[in-house]
């Protein structure tokens, strides 16, 4: 069951997530760690090349296509089924080739990309890799970062987050620390959404 963290006013957050404004000490996050893992998405597993050209036959062109190949071939047109099997298969196989191509890059890119994350340890700001982001870390924020993981906001000045990602409004939403007057994602003023 998840805990309503914008319907709680900040002491009490204090003491659920055994922090305080301070920050949490290296032997808190070290401990935390140890509980509650890294802070990132499982990745997901990556497709084989075959499964890859597999997929590849599920789009409505090539069943046209497919069909038509039939249709000529019930007809007795053995050249027209050929060129149309030829079609398919060569779409199928650049397809695959761009798709499995696109999945390595990507994967290369997330192996040098690093989210960084500012925070407050031990009455101390300090910038660290976003994986290493435990409950109950004090988050410093300011224009042009990424949220790195969900966040209560417990201070605000002038604070404005796009989430597009999760609204689809394009228009930045203003955040304060006052606490939630109910759990629907648009009165959540006091929260900040990982990726926003």
């Amino acid at each position: 069951m998840q805990t309503e963290y914008w319907l709680l006013k900040k002491e009490t957050l204090f003491e659920i997530l055994e922090s305080r404004e301070k920050g949490l000490t290296k032997e808190e996050v070290l401990q935390k760690r140890q509980k509650f893992g890294y802070n990132v998405l499982q990745n997901k597993k990556r497709d084989g090349v075959v499964k890859l050209f597999l997929i590849q036959f599920l789009s409505p062109l090539i069943f046209i296509l497919l069909f038509a190949a039939g249709v000529t071939f019930y007809l007795n047109e053995i050249i027209e089924t050929a060129v149309i099997a030829a079609a398919v298969l060569i779409n199928v196989l650049f397809s695959t080739y761009q798709e499995y191509k696109a999945e390595s890059t990507i994967e290369k890119l997330n192996s040098f990309i690093k989210d960084k994350a500012k925070v407050l340890r031990n009455n101390e700001v300090r910038e660290i890799d976003a994986s290493e982001l435990v409950p109950g870390d004090i988050l410093i924020v300011s224009y042009g970062s990424r949220i790195p993981a969900d966040a209560r906001i417990i201070e605000a000045n002038n604070l404005q987050i796009d989430e597009a990602i999760i609204t689809g409004e394009s228009i930045p939403t203003s955040k304060n620390e006052e606490i939630a007057t109910s759990n629907e994602l648009i009165n959540r003023h006091n929260y900040a959404y990982a990726g926003t």
